[in-house]
């Protein structure tokens, strides 16, 4: 089975000059815990809910003021549309992730597969669960 067979085509993302604000308001819109920061359809990194508390607000910078490239991750997981999803599970056990952007052959963000993905689509949900039990392990 492929990625692109259960991925999640929908990707909300920020542009890395936006506020940690405006970040934090998007992921509490959309009930996300990050967000792929990303310029014409290029990822740049990723803004996690985590990001904003412990690179900002923990060090009394004010969110409004302090910007997303400032405080994102720029170590992106990531794996193509056409990889299988055994390959993708692999990946989110050696990178310790629970999702890994989906990008198509000119690096392009096209998707987002979870964790949850995985687990509700492929294999009776045995491949996920295993997934999270190394990454907790």
């Amino acid at each position: 089975m492929k990625i692109s067979q259960i991925m999640t085509p929908t990707v909300v993302t920020i542009d890395p000059d936006a506020s940690l604000l405006q970040a934090a308001r998007l992921m509490k819109d959309h009930d996300f815990g990050w967000l792929p920061v990303v310029v014409d359809q290029k990822v740049l990194g990723v803004v996690s809910d985590r990001d904003i508390a412990v690179r900002t607000v923990s060090m009394g910078l004010n969110p409004q003021t302090f910007g997303v490239q400032q405080a994102m991750s720029p170590n992106v997981a990531w794996c193509r549309l056409d990889d299988s999803v055994e390959t993708a599970a692999s990946l989110m056990k050696d990178r310790s992730v629970r999702r890994l952007l989906v990008v198509d052959g000119q690096n392009r963000l096209i998707g987002v597969l979870s964790l949850g993905d995985l687990a509700s689509r492929v294999d009776g949900g045995n491949l996920g669960g295993a997934v999270l039990s190394s990454i907790c392990s």
